[in-house]
């Protein structure tokens, strides 16, 4: 009799247990009493598609190197020596067509299309996209430099519009393409906007698009602000002043170049190499002391 009470009370605790398990499962996955079950298998299964992440997106301007140290201002020094006021729509546009093509400007996706109808419309467009400079849009402000530079209009008042953008313009990415402009609208009135963007500028992209520029536009004080960006601590800048130097046919800047034989990087070191084997006429080898 004790044995058969035994077996039965032991019999019951198994079952209590069991119902108490399958109860707190169903809780469990439905959310309720039970707390929810994150686990996940490690394991993919066998029927999972597997996606390539996207790409990301092409930079503005060349990558560059960003040496440690204390947060760079976003601004150019200049912009704390006059004032430079953005305007909204309303202000810039002055009828619903100017409004429209304003706003085609705003998407990156249209920039083409926008480009040929303003190719279409003429002086008045063209002078519209030079207002649009100082939208307070920045996708706008851009595309106007894209514009302008394949546009190149090297009319005065587009030359003074974009060199006040190189300085003044308080977001990096656009000073830099109106930097950039300049490598296709070559005009010599631009340079000391463009000596003081390469000097002066925190944003290395900037610096970087100026000292091309440079290249292109030449005018007073652009090689000399171009051997002093060779110490730029940023080696895209001195890649491009590198490349600058060439296109000036600067002869002066030899001994400069041959400093660049030790840069620390790899790419000033060819760059250099190969501009004073143009301007020389002659290879004397890869390092600064060959050359002494």
């Amino acid at each position: 009799m004790d044995y058969r009470i035994r077996v039965m009370a032991v019999s019951g605790v198994v079952f209590i247990l069991s119902l108490s398990f399958a109860t707190g499962c169903r809780q469990s996955k439905s959310g309720g009493a039970g707390e929810r079950d994150t686990y996940k298998s490690p394991y993919l299964a066998a029927d999972t598609v597997i996606r390539k992440p996207k790409a990301p997106e092409k930079p503005a301007v060349d990558p560059v190197e960003t040496p440690p140290g204390e947060p760079v201002s976003r601004f150019h020094p200049a912009s704390g020596e006059r004032e430079y006021p953005l305007y909204g729509l309303e202000d810039i546009a002055t009828s619903d067509k100017e409004k429209a093509l304003l706003t085609m400007l705003s998407d990156p996706k249209k920039g083409v299309e926008a480009l040929g109808k303003i190719r279409k419309s003429g002086v008045r467009a063209r002078r519209l996209v030079v207002k649009a400079l100082r939208s307070t849009n920045r996708q706008i402000r851009k595309q106007s430099c894209l514009i302008l530079a394949n546009l190149k209009d090297k009319s005065p008042k587009t030359v003074s519009a974009l060199a006040d953008a190189v300085l003044l313009d308080p977001e990096p990415t656009v000073r830099a393409l109106a930097a950039k402009s300049f490598i296709a609208i070559r005009k010599s009135s631009a340079t000391p906007a463009l000596i003081r963007s390469l000097l002066e500028d925190p944003d290395a992209p900037t610096r970087a698009n100026a000292a091309r520029a440079l290249g292109h536009t030449g005018g007073k004080g652009a090689v000399e602000a171009l051997r002093k960006a060779l110490d730029d601590p940023d080696t895209w800048v001195r890649l491009r002043s590198v490349s600058a130097l060439k296109k000036r046919r600067s002869k002066a800047s030899v001994p400069d170049l041959v400093r660049m034989l030790d840069d620390p990087n790899r790419m000033v070191r060819a760059r250099a190499r190969e501009v004073l084997k143009s301007l020389t006429g002659s290879d004397k080898g890869e390092k600064a002391s060959d050359w002494r």
